[in-house]
């Protein structure tokens, strides 16, 4: 049993802990989620139906896209009404955010803006409240609590910071700093190439690592030709699908590998159980729904297309949302919880660059697309046919001058690591792979092989 070291805000009062009131939110959203998740699945959908129905309520007289969209439902809405609301696609939030958004209840303020590209280079805007991080928090504590985690230990973390030397030392981040005394937290950026990230985790040596799977493997080969981390206990891995290999692989070395599934939009969408393996949609905050290609729901074992309704965005409703991702439905897990299941995540896998000396690095593109936001950008994708030369896709609403391209070049060049030749073209549409997937880079000699294992329907 772990001994865990709850922070205190009351002067002169150590044990038991006083938290602070965000702490005392995040407390009672966890002990509630604590029940709910052994709740029969009817009684979840039951739950998700109300929280539903006021949503829909809402944002019916607050938003003007919504109020021609569902003025036809008649309240209190069935599952097989919801069915019917069309699905919200990524052009649909691009062109129509502003009356998309409304205001939200005032207790769910402050609001901030979230800029995502996600995994289909297709950039869209999101406004976050107060609330939809609260849920974020909650779900992202449901992980460390489910996996037992110890936060008096160390956590390396390698994903998309946005300097390439990022290394400060803090605290872990939140919600486990906001209750917890924790160890120490390092940073790396995935701009720095594989080489430097793993002599750096030697170095540091933590006992928790959370990074992308394709950048684990990286990471991998070169522990083979130096050596494991000794501390190393557990790696989590967000952001790319996790192939079966890869799980093997961990597995014969003796490290735990956990997953999380999640979209910069709606937060947290599945966490991988501690028990039965299969990953745990958090359907106290979202509406998850797996479609086939005619959109109807999937049975278990089907792979379908991911639709997702955030049940408490209040500023930025994602109704019916398709994120462009796949997985599989899975039945019912051997933990006894009540929240459905996937059994896979079967989409959403990208490449790493090759360097001309053999590098490989993470394209770490959406750092640079994100930032350029003067420019009528709509998608984007990048294809290295050779170790010299790029292609760059775009899909623009308005014509992009020499003095633009140029300067994309170099903010191009400066995040892959290389003076790479660039070569740009301008389309209505960009290149899918063989299973009718986006991915915003691509290493063309990759592509035959990229995502074979489970073939998914066209999008």
């Amino acid at each position: 049993m772990i001994d865990y070291e709850f922070k205190t805000t009351l002067a002169e009062c150590r044990w038991p802990s006083i938290p602070s009131q965000g702490a005392n939110m995040l407390c009672s959203q966890l002990l509630q989620l604590d029940y709910s998740q052994w709740l029969p699945l009817k009684k979840i959908k039951t739950k998700q139906l109300q929280q539903l129905n006021l949503l829909l309520s809402y944002i019916k007289k607050e938003s003007p896209f919504y109020k021609d969209r569902i003025a036809s439902l008649s309240y209190p809405i069935t599952e097989e009404q919801f069915q019917k609301i069309p699905l919200l696609t990524r052009e649909e939030l691009q062109e129509y955010y502003l009356t998309i958004s409304c205001s939200p209840p005032k207790d769910h303020l402050p609001i901030s803006i979230l800029q995502s590209s996600g995994s289909t280079g297709q950039i869209v805007k999101v406004q976050r409240t107060a609330l939809t991080q609260l849920m974020w928090l909650s779900c992202t504590m449901r992980d460390h609590l489910w996996h037992h985690r110890d936060f008096s230990q160390t956590l390396a973390c390698i994903r998309g910071y946005s300097s390439p030397t990022s290394s400060e030392n803090e605290n872990w981040s939140l919600p486990a700093s906001l209750l917890f005394e924790t160890g120490i937290m390092y940073k790396k950026s995935i701009l720095t190439n594989i080489e430097e990230q793993a002599i750096w985790l030697l170095e540091c040596n933590p006992h928790y690592l959370l990074t992308y799977p394709t950048n684990l493997v990286g990471l991998l080969d070169q522990f083979e030709k130096l050596s494991f981390p000794s501390n190393l206990v557990e790696i989590r891995t967000i952001g790319e699908t996790v192939t079966d290999e890869l799980r093997v692989r961990c597995q014969k070395i003796g490290l735990k590998l956990t997953d999380n599934y999640s979209s910069q939009e709606t937060g947290i969408i599945a966490l991988e159980c501690p028990l039965g393996g299969l990953y745990h949609v958090q359907s106290e905050h979202l509406l998850v729904e797996l479609l086939d290609e005619h959109n109807n729901p999937c049975k278990e074992g089907q792979v379908g297309k991911v639709v997702i309704t955030d049940l408490h965005n209040f500023a930025t409703p994602l109704i019916r949302y398709d994120i462009q991702d796949y997985a599989i439905v899975g039945g019912p897990c051997p933990c006894g919880r009540g929240l459905p299941t996937l059994s896979k995540i079967a989409g959403r896998r990208r490449n790493m660059i090759r360097l001309p000396d053999g590098q490989k690095r993470w394209p770490s593109i959406a750092l640079v697309f994100n930032t350029l936001r003067e420019f009528e950008i709509k998608q984007y994708q990048l294809i290295q046919r050779d170790k010299f030369s790029i292609e760059v896709n775009l899909v623009t609403t308005a014509e992009i001058n020499s003095k633009q391209q140029m300067k994309i070049t170099h903010e191009l060049q400066a995040a892959l690591g290389y003076p790479f030749s660039l070569t740009f073209n301008y389309s209505k549409e960009l290149m899918k792979n063989q299973n009718g997937k986006f991915e915003e880079f691509i290493y063309l000699p990759d592509l035959e092989t990229a995502v074979q294992a489970t073939p998914l329907p066209e999008n």
